[in-house]
């Protein structure tokens, strides 16, 4: 048994290329596999547009088939057979569609759309708005509800699209939207949150969208110095829970302790000015006024919360990286012990892509062998923790000498030798 629906959905898909529109998927959602496609209009396009964004289309709809890959508590016959359980296949079909929902909103970045919150008692009601339809051979296909021949002349009523209002999904995103949907991930604080900015800005509600920035910030911002305080610098979580106290508020914290924490480098990516400003203003909406100092500018704003933000997903980043540490050194000591060659420092560089640098001393380099032995093992090390990673992809190593001068690399799987012999390196210093 087969089951299919169609949910209304309206967005623009922008991309490099008229391919990279096509978008789709698979998964597994408990016993059923799940595919989903998000078809629309003809893809038009425009030279004139950022390279990025010279091809776009619109989408109309989601659409979702489901078929039973094993035994399970539901069985689409029975639920779809007995009229009694219309309100269960309902349910399942809204916690797919809002599975697919939540990551189009917040791993896409697009928060015009938003999960749906249905009355179930209304099952039937959805069941014909949606066309759900079954089949036993995924050729014949019947509606649930066949909608009465009336239907028709209203199509044009649910169809009209406002295009002003409508959000955009970036093709490049999609890759990590698929991903979130087939393994079910929940958004982290610094997605989620900027998603809601982002909603937020977009009415032009700055006060909900600094709010929004803020608490964001707070939350990054704590688990950043956790995971720094008890990995990065190995303090015990008892003594943590007594220094990042109440009585430390968010100003202390950014004004001070990130400058004791962060490098100069990563500091200068960001406005901590702008940022204090920012916690100055979310101070008077929640304490004070409940709204937005006068007479201040929409760019200004604008301009504040971006910076918010930027020093959110910094956080973010170097949480993920500090906590992926111990796993990574781990990987940097075996590559060592196995291959007689330095301690590497490997680190994760966002997503599942991995770097790895690696300084030789200046006498005896290794041959190129011994170099694609090292990438390969790593590789292969990497892909038996993450089932995600693609070597050819995610995988960029420098292979340094003293003090720091990279004579080879590898990416996109090959191996580029710059400088051939010792002597060649001397010469470009």
């Amino acid at each position: 048994m087969r089951v299919r629906c169609q949910v209304p959905l309206s967005l623009f898909v922008i991309g490099p290329s008229v391919d990279s529109l096509a978008l789709g998927a698979e998964f597994r959602h408990k016993h059923f596999r799940v595919t989903l496609s998000l078809p629309g209009s003809v893809p038009v396009s425009d030279d004139s547009f950022p390279e990025d964004s010279r091809h776009f289309r619109s989408v109309t709809d989601l659409q979702l088939q489901i078929e039973e890959v094993k035994e399970g508590k539901f069985k689409l016959t029975e639920l779809v057979g007995e009229p009694t359980r219309h309100p269960e296949l309902f349910r399942l079909l809204a916690q797919i569609v809002n599975r697919v929902l939540r990551s189009i909103r917040n791993f896409g970045v697009v928060a015009q759309v938003g999960e749906i919150h249905p009355q179930y008692k209304d099952a039937e009601t959805y069941l014909e708005k949606w066309g759900v339809e079954f089949s036993e051979d995924g050729e014949n296909w019947k509606l649930i509800y066949p909608l009465p021949d009336t239907i028709g002349g209203f199509a044009a009523l649910f169809t009209a699209q406002d295009y002003s209002k409508l959000g955009t999904l970036r093709a490049i995103r999609w890759p990590d939207t698929v991903e979130a949907i087939q393994d079910n991930l929940e958004p982290g604080p610094e997605q989620e949150f900027l998603t809601n900015a982002v909603e937020h800005l977009e009415r032009r509600n700055y006060r909900l969208a600094l709010v929004e920035s803020i608490v964001c910030l707070e939350i990054v911002l704590n688990d950043y110095l956790k995971e720094y305080l008890a990995t990065g610098k190995g303090i015990p979580s008892d003594r943590i829970k007594n220094f990042l106290t109440p009585d430390i508020g968010l100003t202390a914290r950014v004004s001070v302790l990130l400058d004791l924490t962060l490098s100069r480098e990563d500091l200068k990516s960001v406005e901590i000015d702008h940022v204090l400003q920012a916690i100055d203003w979310r101070n008077k909406i929640v304490h004070k006024t409940g709204r937005l100092p006068e007479g201040i500018a929409e760019e200004t704003i604008r301009q504040k919360i971006v910076s918010v933000f930027e020093l959110a997903m910094l956080l973010a980043f170097k949480r993920d990286q500090i906590k992926a540490e111990p796993e990574m050194r781990q990987l940097s000591e075996a590559l060592s012990k196995k291959h007689a060659v330095p301690v590497p420092n490997i680190y994760r560089v966002g997503g599942h892509r991995v770097a790895m640098d690696m300084i030789f001393p200046p006498v005896n380099l290794p041959g190129e062998e011994v170099l694609k032995a090292l990438a390969d093992d790593l590789s292969s090390r990497l892909l038996a923790r993450d089932k995600r990673f693609k070597p050819n992809e995610d995988l960029s190593i420098r292979y340094m000498v003293f003090p720091r001068k990279t004579w080879a690399r590898w990416q996109n799987g090959q191996l580029e030798v710059i400088y051939k012999t010792l002597g060649d390196i001397v010469k470009s210093l």
